[in-house]
């Protein structure tokens, strides 16, 4: 199994747009095909930038 650190941009632009490629990469993460590597940072990135009022 891959596994790989997922740049916020992926992860944001995955959740808005399903259909492209960030989205495929999603699908793989969630189907087992990749692992993703996190920490309490990227988490913490992930987090922040979805609690953005453009994207409540």
């Amino acid at each position: 199994m891959i596994a790989a650190v997922f740049d916020t941009n992926v992860v944001v632009s995955g959740i808005l747009a399903p259909g492209g490629s960030p989205g495929r990469i999603l699908d793989a993460i969630l189907n087992g095909f990749c692992r993703p590597v996190l920490t309490d940072g990227i988490l913490a990135e992930y987090e922040e930038v979805l609690r953005r009022p453009k994207f409540r």
